[in-house]
């Protein structure tokens, strides 16, 4: 037998001479996420173009059901525009010859004419074909289907997703029938529109089909799944007050990827005891067919729930333990916290609070309160007690009202003790609340909602609840009284330590942040300041009134070891002289900062840092100097001013104009100043908006800050200023001190030396190898060895307790934003007394340390301020010079450009005899050059 020719070029290139060859090529490839008529499998014969009917949507058709249908294709004829024609049956039999036969769909009595005579095909039952008659009059008409442009697949993947909107958003299944939403659709697609079934009968019955089609894909998960099946069960109670199961099951697939399925909720029928939840939870498990590989079971601490399981465990294995039970059981993390919160709040017997507090039912009150379950979650009280602090003015004007008062009993009234409560369970329920939030959901990959946070969040939830019990039960000290000079500043009034506090600092966007406060004289609350803004990382401190002193020979003032401090005036000798503003400015190589003196004045404070202008400001209500020498101040560019400027205007604040207001507002607009603060937000306690601050930088922004009151009578206000350069940075120091170091640093200078140049008999090319040389040390010391780092200090007298008193102090000041609360002033006291008996009790410790007077040198030497002030300006011949790059150009040319080439030593190898030998030899060794 001869094999058969192999096939010509001209087999591979013709068309398939069958319908059926073609339908099979272009069904090979996948359709796109939205497919259009082009896209679906399509045959050609006789310059005609044909698609699958079954391919194209046909909204109400339930498709055919004819007999011929298992003989042939139904097409439909589609033009060059892709838009359907007519339908059409070929005859299978006849495509397989090659040569098809097409007769008309709309009635089948051709088709079956053709079956019959063609092929001796009949049908084995005329009744069972509802389009058998060939005469179309007697049977009843019906309107005609039309035929879309639109592909079948699309419809069914948007009626999934319809389905899926349904499930997700819980609403009902007419969401759909809404007028709004079908014209919505009908301009975003009408042919579209018109095509998708959405009545409610419709998305029903596509639930129940898709319900089955996924349990059984779901139920082939559960089969191949690597691992034991994992389950989860809880009851819920709906509106209509029937108990629900939900199960949930957590295993990992044939890929090995963590998967969590929704497996039934189930009804819950009768009391609610462990017998009766087993029942129910070994149904789900037998009708998912997963009895045999049942893992652990995850439930709340209910004790229903233990006997549940191990009824249940004891079903599905008679010879299971107790001890193998328990090893199974898990409990609920949430549920946990829920009990840790509920205990905090109501104690061990909550049906007695509820009771005693009427909860359940008050008769005192015309309003039902819905009692809680035990099971309930207490982010709700959470989240009610924050919200109430929030709306707390609205609540107090609320209940002084004449009409309520008559009503509501006396014991229900919130007082100053109530409020203050409150604010503290806030505090100890914040971290229940983020973590009952981080437990929700599944787990992401390194994420939250992982088993590994259960054990470091009830570490961090334990440690939160010492810290506050700490706090709570700590018996405030009041053997420290007030000293006379403290008694004395007190009686002279608050300093105003910031009323322009403004603590500047930088982010990674480096965008400078203005902070704006008020402290007063008192020494508690200008270091309260400093330790704030050091914690906060703000970068400039401004101050107004600050706390100074003086003695015979010096003048006193705050330091703090993280900044350098800048004043108007270098000293003083009594209140008339002293200064009335102040700064302190961060310690750090990114901020270049210098102070200009345009005028002689110890109320305003001019600084340049990175080359914006700072100016700190402050006006004497009864005085009108510092104003005068602002407004004739040149404006420059990239400028901020504020402070405290004792003068109101309708630009900040509603009402008339006092105190030059009109003035200071005319003059902000001549030179351009945009006015940061937000109109009627006040300042101080007395609702007025008087410290102010203006700057011409584009895009800065100002921001009362309650949490960071510092015990001072003005409100803390925060500046932001965007797009603030930084210094040039220094080259630091480089050590190299141990052992490596040393021979790594000799390794590489051993190994540069070869490449230095060798001549040098002329100064160009002596200087050529010094410089060379410099370059070799410099670059195997930066390689060899490490750079310096002189890292800030904070307040070494500043412990957790001061922190925690100044968060309580907060905390009242929060409730009492006016701060005339008696409570304010009482925990203002206590927070002032913390502070000094920190910084005596740290002196004091200190001192007890000293053996000798090397031991005082050294804690001396330590603590040891550089000094309050910054130095002076440089004046040479009669030029004067401020900045520190002006005074170090100014020196460098005094010292080392006075000498010129002529002073040079004409030949400098010559021979010069010493007029005395030199006392130690002319040669070292390697090892002291080491």
């Amino acid at each position: 037998m001869l094999p058969s020719p192999p096939p010509s070029a001209f087999s591979f290139l013709r068309p398939p001479r069958n319908l059926a060859s073609q339908f099979e090529l272009t069904t090979q490839s996948a359709l796109p996420d939205h497919p259009t008529v082009a896209d679906l499998p399509r045959a050609v014969w006789r310059n005609k173009r044909y698609v699958l009917e079954e391919s194209l949507s046909r909204k109400g058709s339930k498709g055919r059901k004819s007999w011929i249908k298992r003989h042939g294709f139904f097409l439909v004829e589609i033009d060059t525009n892709d838009s359907p024609l007519s339908p059409y049956w070929a005859c299978r039999l006849c495509d397989a010859k090659g040569q098809p036969e097409f007769f008309a769909a709309a009635a089948t009595s051709s088709a079956a004419d053709h079956l019959r005579k063609s092929h001796r095909i009949f049908e084995s039952s005329q009744a069972a074909d509802p389009d058998l008659s060939t005469d179309e009059s007697e049977r009843p008409k019906r309107r005609r289907l039309q035929y879309s442009a639109v592909p079948r697949a699309r419809v069914k993947m948007i009626r999934e997703l319809s389905l899926g909107l349904l499930i997700n958003t819980n609403v009902p299944f007419s969401f759909f029938s809404d007028t709004f939403f079908q014209q919505l659709a009908w301009q975003l697609d009408p042919h579209l529109a018109d095509q998708i079934p959405w009545s409610r009968q419709s998305m029903g019955r596509l639930l129940d089909d898709t319900y089955k089609s996924k349990k059984d894909e779901i139920k082939q998960e559960l089969s191949d799944a690597l691992t034991k099946i994992h389950l989860g069960f809880d009851l819920w109670t709906s509106p209509n007050r029937h108990a629900v199961m939900a199960v949930t099951a957590h295993f990992l697939d044939r890929q090995g990827k963590h998967q969590s399925r929704l497996l039934a909720l189930r009804r819950q029928l009768g009391c609610h005891s462990g017998e009766s939840l087993a029942v129910t939870l070994g149904q789900v498990v037998r009708e998912w067919k997963i009895e045999d590989r049942v893992g652990t079971v995850i439930s709340d601490n209910a004790s229903s729930n233990d006997s549940c399981l191990v009824n249940f465990y004891g079903d599905l294995d008679a010879e299971m333990s107790l001890a193998d039970v328990r090893a199974r059981r898990m409990r609920c993390y949430g549920h946990i916290l829920n009990l840790v919160a509920r205990a905090f709040l109501y104690g061990e017997d909550f049906e007695s609070f509820e009771a005693e507090s009427g909860v359940s039912s008050s008769k005192g009150s015309h309003a039902r309160t819905t009692k809680h379950k035990n099971t309930s979650w207490r982010n709700s009280t959470y989240l009610m007690i924050s919200r109430a602090l929030v709306k707390q003015g609205d609540i107090r004007a609320f209940l002084v009202h004449p009409e309520v008062e008559k009503w509501l009993p006396e014991a229900d009234m919130l007082k100053g003790d109530d409020w203050r409560l409150l604010a503290e369970i806030k505090l100890i329920l914040e971290p229940f609340y983020l973590q009952t939030m981080r437990t929700q959901g599944w787990g992401s990959e390194g994420g939250n909602r992982r088993l590994w946070e259960v054990m470091t969040g009830m570490e961090y939830l334990l440690e939160h609840l010492e810290d506050r019990k700490l706090f709570h039960h700590a018996v405030p000290d009041e053997a420290g009284g007030q000293d006379t000079n403290s008694q004395a500043e007190l009686a002279r009034g608050r300093p105003d330590l910031l009323r322009v506090i403004k603590y500047l600092k930088y982010d990674p966007g480096f965008d400078l942040f203005d902070l704006r406060a008020a402290l007063g004289k008192i020494p508690p609350a200008h270091d309260c300041a400093l330790a704030l803004a050091d914690s906060e990382r703000y970068d400039i401190v401004l101050l107004q009134e600050p706390w100074t002193a003086h003695t015979d020979t010096r003048s006193l003032n705050k330091t703090h070891p993280a900044y350098d401090t800048f004043t108007p005036v270098e000293t003083w000798d009594g209140n008339d002289t002293r200064p009335r503003v102040m700064a302190y400015v961060r310690r750090d190589p990114r901020l270049l900062a210098d102070q200009i003196r345009p005028f002689q004045t110890r109320d305003v404070l001019w600084l340049t840092i990175n080359g914006m202008t700072i100016v700190n400001f402050y006006s004497q209500n009864d005085e009108s100097d510092a104003l005068n020498t602002l407004i004739r101040w040149p404006v420059p560019e990239r400028c901020l001013i504020a402070g405290d400027f004792n003068a109101k205007h309708h630009t900040w604040q509603t009402g008339q104009a006092t105190n030059r207001g009109q003035e200071i507002a005319d003059w902000a607009l001549e030179n351009d100043l945009d006015l940061l603060n937000t109109p009627d937000i006040p300042t101080n306690p007395h609702g007025n908006t008087i410290d102010l601050a203006f700057t011409n930088t584009p895009l800065a922004e100002a921001t009362v800050e309650d949490h960071l009151a510092t015990s001072s009578d003005h409100f803390t206000l925060s500046l932001t200023l965007p797009d603030a350069g930084l210094a040039p940075m220094q080259p630091g120091r480089v050590r190299v001190t141990t052992d490596e170091e040393l021979k790594r640093f000799a390794e590489i200078v051993e190994l540069g030396a070869a490449g230095l140049p060798t001549a040098d008999s002329t100064p160009s090319e002596l200087d050529e190898l010094a410089s060379a040389l410099v370059n070799l040390l410099t670059s195997a010391a930066k390689a060899a060895g490490r750079p310096t780092r002189k890292g800030a200090r904070t307040a070494p007298w500043w412990t957790e307790e001061c922190a925690g008193a100044a968060a309580a102090f907060r905390a009242i000041r929060r409730l009492y934003p006016l701060g005339f609360n008696e409570e304010v002033q009482i925990a203002k006291r206590d927070f002032h007394r913390v502070v000094r008996r920190a910084k005596r009790l740290y002196w004091r410790n200190l001192i007890d340390t000293f053996s000798d007077s090397s031991s005082v040198f050294k804690a001396v030497r330590w603590l040891k301020s550089p000094g309050p002030f910054q130095p002076p300006p440089l004046q040479v011949d009669d030029v004067v010079y401020e900045s520190q790059i002006d005074k170090a150009n100014a020196l460098r040319r005094a010292t080392l450009e006075r000498r010129t080439a002529d002073d040079d030593i004409q030949d400098p190898w010559m021979l010069v005899p010493p007029p005395r030998p030199i006392p130690f030899p002319l040669e070292i060794s390697l090892d002291e050059a080491q």
